[in-house]
């Protein structure tokens, strides 16, 4: 399964038993971590090593964050539709999109 969904794609996150893992185009383990209290740090870990741009899919599963994911590059995030579920840390968002020192910017 994992084989497939990652093809075409720079990072792939998926929950395998008690473990959320990101692993790289080629398969290599980017992160891991234990699935309810590392989702956020994995699924950072990934975006982060597409930089400065690729796509990053999140595959089915329900994934508790404990922090935001800071997107601050020109990742693409796509998931399995309904089956993947992203619980954001309460009272703040699940995704914030922003700038930070490592982002680039392209000018024509």
């Amino acid at each position: 399964m994992a084989k497939t969904l990652r093809r075409g794609c720079s990072a792939l996150v998926y929950i395998e038993g008690k473990a959320v893992v990101a692993e790289d185009s080629l398969g290599d383990v980017i992160s891991s971590g234990q699935v309810g209290s590392d989702d956020a740090a994995v699924i950072q870990a990934a975006i982060d090593s597409a930089h400065p741009a690729g796509e990053v899919r999140i595959s089915r599963g329900t994934y508790l964050l404990d922090k935001p994911i800071i997107v601050s590059n020109a990742a693409t995030i796509t998931g399995e539709g309904k089956g993947t579920v992203i619980v954001p840390p309460a009272g703040d968002y699940a995704f914030k999109v922003m700038t930070t020192d490592d982002t680039e910017t392209f000018r024509p």
